[in-house]
C-alpha cells in the first residue's frame, strides 16, 4: 500500500512542479514584456500561491513516506536549500525587485536554482 501512495504523490508532486514552473515562468515572461496584467488577474495572484501550497504538502508527503529527511540525506538538505532560495529569488524578481534590472537577474537565478531541484530531485 505505501509503494501506490508513494507513486501516486510522486506523480502529482511531478504535476505541480511542472505547473508551478510554467506559472513562473509565464509570469516572468510577462514582467519582462512589461505587461500591466501581471498584478491584476486572480490567476497571477492567487493560483501560484495555491499551487506552490499544494506542491509544499506533495513534497513533505514524500519525504514522511520515503522517511528521506533534510537531517539524514545531504542530497535532500540541499534541495531544501535550494527551494529557500528560490523562493527569495522568487519573490525579488516579481515582487521586492527596485529596479526591472534586479527583477529580470533574479528571475534569471531563480529559473536556474529552478532547473537545479529537478535536476537533483532526478538524480535521486
Amino acid at each position: 500500500m505505501i509503494a501506490w501512495d508513494y507513486g501516486f504523490m510522486k506523480g502529482v508532486h511531478q504535476l505541480l512542479v511542472a505547473i508551478s514552473a510554467t506559472l513562473f515562468l509565464g509570469r516572468c515572461w510577462m514582467m519582462w514584456r512589461s505587461n500591466a496584467v501581471l498584478g491584476r488577474t486572480l490567476g497571477s495572484r492567487y493560483l501560484p500561491d495555491a499551487i506552490d501550497t499544494l506542491l509544499l504538502i506533495s513534497g513533505i508527503t514524500l519525504m514522511v513516506l520515503s522517511a528521506q529527511y533534510p537531517t539524514t540525506y545531504l542530497w535532500m538538505f540541499f534541495k531544501l536549500l535550494l527551494l529557500l532560495l528560490y523562493i527569495v529569488l522568487g519573490a525579488v524578481a516579481l515582487h521586492r525587485g527596485k529596479t526591472a534590472r534586479v527583477r529580470k537577474w533574479a528571475s534569471v537565478a531563480a529559473i536556474g536554482v529552478l532547473g537545479s531541484m529537478i535536476a537533483l530531485a532526478m538524480l535521486h
